[in-house]
């Protein structure tokens, strides 16, 4: 099978998993761990699957993931922020290298803020007691959506996403059969070579 089918395959699993955090932490505020667990022990996949599986690449995968866990873990500590959601937030992190980690991060923020107007809204409109029950696997998971639909579609394949440059090869869009190229300097055309 082809890498890169694969690297589709797995980014269809973690399509699939992040549905299933949405729906049953919406359901019944819980994130299972065996989808958590299924995302985190996939991403090594991912990595081998879009080629980056070198040393310093699982080193930067590795710490971005651990040093996510580890802030959103002081949110739970201080009651902030359910145990499912940190586990998913480190889970989901350990995919995308680390600033495609801070993107992820600055949607999920966005995101959970929306969702948090959005679910006192409800609340208050049921005339709830007690405090608000905000789902943040919701926000996680749309965030990892989005990141991971980026990568999928933005980049042309799955793994050549933002903070990498692609060099331009000879004979593709704008170079021609022959590697040349067209480029106007002054008032006459010249022929240029391409790189």
């Amino acid at each position: 099978m082809d890498q890169s089918y694969f690297a589709y395959a797995l980014l269809g699993g973690l399509a699939i998993g992040l549905l299933v955090s949405i729906y049953s932490d919406i359901r019944h505020r819980l994130i299972y761990n065996s989808v958590t667990v299924s995302i985190a022990l996939s991403a090594p996949l991912y990595w081998l699957a879009t080629g980056t599986f070198g040393w310093p690449e699982i080193a930067y995968y590795l710490g971005a993931g651990i040093l996510t866990f580890l802030f959103f873990a002081l949110f739970f500590h201080f009651g902030m922020m359910g145990g499912g959601d940190v586990k998913l937030f480190g889970a989901v992190a350990l995919w995308f290298p680390p600033l495609v980690v801070l993107k992820f991060l600055f949607n999920a923020s966005l995101l959970g803020a929306l969702v948090t107007i959005i679910f006192f809204i409800i609340h208050k409109m049921r005339k709830g007691s007690g405090h608000v029950r905000v789902p943040y696997g919701v926000a996680i998971s749309l965030a990892g959506l989005w990141c991971a639909g980026e990568g999928a579609l933005g980049g042309g394949r799955p793994g050549r996403t933002a903070g990498r440059a692609r060099r331009p090869r000879r004979g593709v869009a704008g170079h021609g059969a022959t590697g040349r190229i067209r480029c106007l300097r002054g008032s006459r055309a010249q022929a240029v070579r391409g790189a």
